[in-house]
């Protein structure tokens, strides 16, 4: 049996916890009385096979998978992107859901079927991309004749109807099928539907981002709903089990093994010789392995609650104490960069708007979140190349993202650079740039302050944050909120997504 998170409540007998960030690693002493958020350990990948057909073989309303194909239909398997689990699968388990899928729908005489990576206003997916979610054999079979894409948000779709005079645009693909499926993995939180918001045109996408507009994205699934029939399939994971040269940092300190404590050594060494390569040795290619906790099959508004009983089940710690400050590390943000690090803008969207601190219960309304990252100023003009003029020229003047979607997003919708970028270079489309710092807005509406640790100054203060050299110093500054003796909780950097409160 997997154990579950738990509270620890720091005393005399604790030992130097560890401390992660994308260019740090350390074990220090935490004060007495805080507490520390553990999640459930991970459990190694087993065979998802006999879950997978039990799945497909047992809808939640009812029936198979196979009784809902037949031949000479025109069938879209639409699948979650690479941005999804955020610390990759070394086997994705989408590869095996969709080649059995594809497995029933040849036998039963399907022969027009496509695979759509629901990427939304993210980057287009690369061949390599795509080969490491679904594997070569799929690849082989699709890529060649173009029916294996990435759905184009700014590509002609097909309206489906209209939201309070919102006109909802789909995927054509989508749109003209007779059958969608839509394979999802979920990690860090259920999320929306993704039809929803990843297979929409970016108009869509904008409207869904403007509170002003009034378009909600259940809305917009349900409008799909009715005018295309879909099956979800959703794939609800564990924990990650990291790979041993790193595993020390999904480990309880306390449990540490010889070798966890040589490989937490050379870790901290490559990374204090290299203070600007180390991070990309440590974690700029991580791959994890995940165990299959469930695959929920039919009915998407039947499968939506159960996904999220499930992945409560497997994910919720009980009993988390609401905090005046909490402290959390980011290392996620760097995984696939080129540097292991991270933009600014992912760091702070996983802390304030992903780990989602104050939704969860852990940190109260109004109280301080503090984060550790380098802040550095290291983006891929290529493939987030709105994100530099974010900082050099939205941030400067306005942060609030009601004056940016009437201000600045007009003329970054229409920016040919962006687009053709966008369209032919994998690079995201600038509605996620600016959606991330809509969701980091929205975030900090319910904090008081965010104080970055170790982080390059000229970047924190352009998001409105503060900045203490060192830990101490960032509790020197929440003083001035929380006073002399706040409560105080720790995520350990174990937690890879949202925290998760019974």
């Amino acid at each position: 049996m997997i154990r579950p998170g738990f509270v620890l409540q720091v005393d005399d007998r604790t030992p130097p916890l560890l401390n992660v960030a994308s260019d740090y690693l350390g074990l220090e002493r935490l004060p007495k009385g805080s507490s520390v958020l553990y999640p459930a350990d991970g459990e190694p990948a087993r065979d998802p096979v006999e879950l997978i057909q039990v799945g497909l073989e047992s809808l939640v309303e009812g029936g198979s998978i196979a009784a809902k194909l037949r031949s000479n239909m025109k069938l879209t398997i639409v699948f979650s992107d690479c941005s999804q689990p955020v610390v990759p699968m070394n086997y994705d388990v989408r590869q095996a859901i969709i080649e059995r899928i594809c497995e029933l729908a040849a036998q039963i005489g399907v022969d027009d079927v496509a695979l759509v990576a629901a990427t939304g206003v993210r980057r287009k997916m690369t061949d390599g991309e795509c080969a490491a979610v679904l594997g070569d054999r799929l690849c082989q079979s699709f890529l060649p004749d173009g029916n294996l894409f990435s759905h184009d948000c700014e590509a002609p779709g097909v309206e489906i109807g209209q939201i309070d005079g919102v006109p909802i645009v789909l995927n054509r693909r989508l749109a003209e099928s007779d059958l969608v499926i839509s394979v999802t993995v979920v990690e860090q939180s259920p999320g929306e539907c993704q039809l929803a918001t990843s297979t929409v045109s970016a108009d869509v996408v904008a409207a869904l981002a403007n509170p002003e507009v009034g378009v909600t994205a259940p809305e917009v699934a349900r409008l799909i709903y009715e005018n295309v029939p879909v099956v979800a399939a959703s794939a609800v994971l564990g924990q990650p089990v990291l790979p041993a040269s790193v595993s020390f940092v999904s480990q309880r300190e306390w449990e540490w093994k010889i070798a966890d404590r040589v490989n937490f050594w050379w870790a901290r060494r490559i990374q204090r010789a290299l203070p600007r390569t180390g991070s990309s040795r440590v974690f700029g290619d991580l791959q994890a392995e995940y165990s299959l906790g469930d695959l929920v099959v039919g009915d998407p508004e039947l499968v939506a609650p159960q996904v999220d009983r499930i992945w409560h089940q497997i994910r919720a710690v009980p009993e988390i104490p609401t905090a005046d400050v909490v402290v959390l590390g980011v290392w996620t943000s760097g995984i696939g960069s080129v540097d292991g690090v991270g933009s600014p803008l992912a760091a702070a969207h996983q802390a304030i708007a992903a780990a989602d601190p104050v939704g969860s219960g852990a940190l109260r309304q109004d109280g301080v979140l503090v984060v550790r990252h380098p802040l550095r100023p290291s983006v891929s003009n290529r493939l987030h190349p709105a994100e530099a003029d974010l900082f050099a020229e939205v941030l400067p003047n306005t942060l609030s993202a009601a004056e940016i979607q009437a201000n600045y997003e007009p003329r970054y919708r229409r920016d040919d650079w962006y687009l053709q970028l966008y369209a032919d270079g994998h690079a995201a489309h600038p509605l996620h740039t600016l959606g991330q710092w809509y969701d980091i807005a929205e975030a900090k509406r319910h904090i008081h302050d965010v104080i970055w640790v170790g982080a390059d100054r000229a970047n924190a203060e352009a998001m409105g944050d503060r900045v203490g050299t060192r830990m101490s110093d960032a509790f020197e500054i929440a003083a001035t909120h929380t006073g002399r003796n706040p409560k105080i909780t720790f995520v350990h950097p174990s937690w890879t997504g949202r925290i998760v409160a019974q």
